[in-house]
């Protein structure tokens, strides 16, 4: 641990929490639990923004998962430690529109990016920090894919999507749902890749 308190000397003691339980912004929230904290490490990152060791503070009852950790990262760093490119950043789901035949289906794949303005408004209306960034239409029968991709600032934006992804079908569905012939919707359709091989 010696070796470690250059980095955990600055971090706060963490006994417990002393805030308003209304604050709190989880599902039937009953209270705190405490969990040990360790830190694993240092993993050397390199990029071409340059390099750096960076440590990882982990909360585990499993006595050997931190020194497995920082194993590992020993592992990486003897070869040089770990390179990465940011090559996009963005969330995305990609609802899926059901129409009454392909032809409905096509018409629609080719005038939703007239409302990308409107669908735009519409979504980052649920938070100041989503941001409509692309959309692109997918036709497979008498279905439309349409995949949306955010930004979401520092979060990493799942439900912030999704939310933002429902009211704009809802809205789009109100404002043009007789326009376009729309049967339905589901907010995902299987075409985004968050938590799935995809």
């Amino acid at each position: 641990m010696n070796r470690l308190s250059s980095v955990s000397g600055d971090m706060p003691e963490t006994s417990g929490h002393h805030g308003d339980l209304k604050n709190i912004r989880i599902e039937n929230c009953i209270g705190f639990s405490k969990v040990p904290l360790g830190i694993a490490g240092p993993l050397r990152i390199n990029s071409t923004r340059g390099s750096s060791s960076i440590y990882a503070p982990l909360a585990t009852y499993e006595p050997t998962i931190i020194a497995s950790c920082s194993r590992g990262c020993k592992a990486f760093n003897a070869s040089g430690g770990v390179h990465f490119e940011v090559l996009g950043d963005g969330m995305s789901r990609a609802p899926v529109f059901t129409f009454k035949d392909p032809g409905h289906a096509v018409v629609f794949s080719r005038e939703i990016p007239t409302l990308r303005e409107k669908i735009s408004t519409w979504a980052e209306s649920t938070s100041r920090h989503v941001r409509l960034q692309d959309m692109r239409p997918t036709v497979i029968g008498s279905q439309v894919h349409v995949l949306y991709t955010y930004t979401c600032d520092d979060a990493a934006g799942q439900n912030m999507v999704t939310k933002a992804t429902q009211h704009a079908c809802d809205m789009l569905r109100r404002h043009y749902g007789d326009t376009f012939s729309i049967q339905g919707f589901f907010v995902e359709g299987q075409m985004a890749s968050d938590k799935k091989p995809s």
